[in-house]
C-alpha cells in the first residue's frame, strides 16, 4: 500500500471511532 492509502485508512478508522463515541454519548443523553 502507498503512504497515501495508509493515511486514508488511518483517517477512516479515526472517523469510525469518533462516530461510535458520538453514538454512545447520544445513548447516554437519551438514557437520562
Amino acid at each position: 500500500m502507498s503512504e497515501f492509502e495508509l493515511l486514508a485508512q488511518d483517517l477512516l478508522e479515526k472517523a469510525e471511532a469518533e462516530e461510535q463515541l458520538r453514538q454512545e454519548n447520544d445513548k447516554k443523553l437519551l438514557g437520562q
